[in-house]
């Protein structure tokens, strides 16, 4: 693989039974579909979480196949335009330097790495408002890290977080985005409802439930829930007027409200993969517009 242009790759319905290792190499692919192949070399669960376990996979791969050379990269830490970046390292630890001077550091970015723990010399970073440090092995984190109280974006997809969301993710009180896409987490309940999230993507993990505080965050826009064990949704969705995407798909859901249909800012509606007893299969892979009219056709008429 040569090129760092792709940035999606769609491979459905072919005759494919692996992928190369390679692939995850390209830093700028953030879509992979391989649906309906017969993958042999890929596990059916590993493909049904999407991209972000696909790459991982990949690069697992890459670190068994002695045929593939990769070069490993500068550990340096520099600082550019307030924002330091040492994704993709290989490391197993945040670098100290990166410690060395927070004046200023208002972006830190270590994903794709090998970190499993994010220090409590967190908190001495108190100018971030973006924090990326997706594709790790990360189980928890510390209590300080609510002292960044300047944090507006989170992202901690494909680790190894489990349970409750962490106590100190729900005392930032400024966070517009928090992704934790694949993930084992169990439980938002403690997300509070004043947080001014505008996207919330929690899919591919073990949610039961959604919580009374996301019904009550009317500055949602992006709400994405899928692939989780959510058995209701509650009619009290459609107060989030802001809301153009809500992803509910591959739940345990077996019926949708109805008043669904009067949310018409959305862009984006995806019910797939839900035993609906209301809605026949084939009207959920119809465009968003027409499951919304789908949908307000079955009110009850005034």
């Amino acid at each position: 693989v040569s090129t760092q242009s792709t940035w999606g790759l769609d491979l459905t319905n072919n005759d494919l039974s692996t992928l190369p290792a390679e692939l995850a190499l390209i830093k700028t692919i953030n879509a992979i579909e391989i649906n309906g192949n017969p993958m042999r070399m890929i596990r059916r669960d590993i493909v049904n979480k999407g991209t972000l376990a696909i790459l991982e996979y990949l690069r697992s791969r890459l670190d068994k196949d002695p045929d593939i050379s990769v070069a490993k990269p500068s550990t340096s830490v520099y600082k550019c335009r307030g924002i330091i970046d040492v994704s993709n390292r290989e490391l197993t630890e945040i670098p100290n330097a990166v410690f060395e001077d927070p004046v200023d550091l208002s972006g830190l970015n270590i994903s794709r790495n090998r970190i499993s723990e994010i220090p409590s010399t967190i908190s001495s970073l108190t100018c971030l408002t973006m924090l990326d440090c997706s594709d790790n092995s990360i189980s928890r984190f510390p209590t300080e890290l609510s002292m960044l109280t300047n944090i507006v974006i989170l992202r901690a997809a494909n680790n190894n977080l489990t349970g409750d969301l962490p106590i100190g993710i729900c005392r930032l009180t400024k966070l517009q985005e928090l992704d934790l896409r694949v993930n084992r987490i169990t439980s938002i309940a403690n997300l509070p409802a004043l947080l001014p999230l505008k996207e919330l993507k929690m899919s591919n993990n073990s949610l039961m439930a959604i919580p009374d505080s996301v019904y009550r965050m009317t500055s949602l826009t992006n709400l994405d829930l899928g692939t989780n064990k959510i058995s209701q949704v509650d009619a009290r969705i459609t107060g989030l007027s802001k809301l153009n995407s809500l992803d509910l798909s591959n739940n345990d859901l077996r019926a949708i409200p109805f008043e669904v249909g009067r949310m018409t800012q959305l862009h984006h509606l995806a019910l797939q993969g839900n035993m609906l007893k209301s809605l026949q299969r084939t009207m959920l892979e119809k465009p968003t517009e027409t499951l919304l009219k789908y949908l307000r056709d079955k009110l009850p008429q005034p």
